[in-house]
């Protein structure tokens, strides 16, 4: 009976290096599906460590805004205060020149002459 090279897989017999082989190369797989589940879970847990950082960002920045808004308008009041203040002052300062200007004229020497009186 002549032996065929096939014989050995068609009776189910496997050399025990190629059945090695594969467990190994299986195993090698199995380590590799871990390790990148492991990374996938770290991944996720980071993605959720991002998340939570980002909303706290988020109300900082829109608390930041509304503090800025506050200040902003109490500026622009203050601002607005000290503009009153200058116009008041300078119309003040105004009414105290043309008052001063119109003193003599009220006394009756509005042309400049010193008032003179008769004599007797």
């Amino acid at each position: 009976m002549a032996s065929s090279p096939y014989t050995q897989f068609e009776n189910g017999n496997v050399p025990p290096t190629a059945m090695q082989k594969a467990q190994q190369d299986c195993d090698q797989v199995v380590g590799y599906m871990k390790d990148n589940i492991v990374k996938i879970m770290d991944r996720e847990e980071q993605l959720g460590d991002l998340e939570d950082k980002t909303e706290q960002l988020q109300y900082a920045a829109s608390s930041f805004k509304e503090v800025a808004k506050q200040i902003e308008t109490k500026f622009w009041y203050q601002n607005c205060k000290w503009k009153v203040m200058m116009i008041l002052l300078l119309v003040a300062g105004l009414g105290v020149g043309v008052l001063f200007a119109a003193v003599p004229d009220l006394l009756g020497g509005g042309d400049g002459d010193p008032v003179t009186t008769p004599a007797p």
